[in-house]
């Protein structure tokens, strides 16, 4: 059986703009694991949480924009 992965857009508010994705799934240890991509599909990051992942990608675009 396929391991099951679920893609989450992620938005920047109040901008209303998507600046990327948290991909969640589990490793081969078990664990479930958050992959942050950005919107040209670069990894930013693995982190054990959703919000860190997403905090990460607004930090990340919010950094770019300035």
């Amino acid at each position: 059986m396929a391991a099951k992965a679920i893609n989450w857009p992620v938005v920047m508010y109040p901008e209303g703009v998507v600046v990327g994705k948290v991909r969640t799934a589990r490793d081969a240890a078990g664990k479930v694991r958050h992959i942050a991509l950005d919107n040209d599909r670069r990894r930013v990051g693995t982190f054990d949480t959703f919000s860190e992942a997403q905090d990460a990608l607004i930090a990340l675009a919010r950094e770019v924009s300035r």
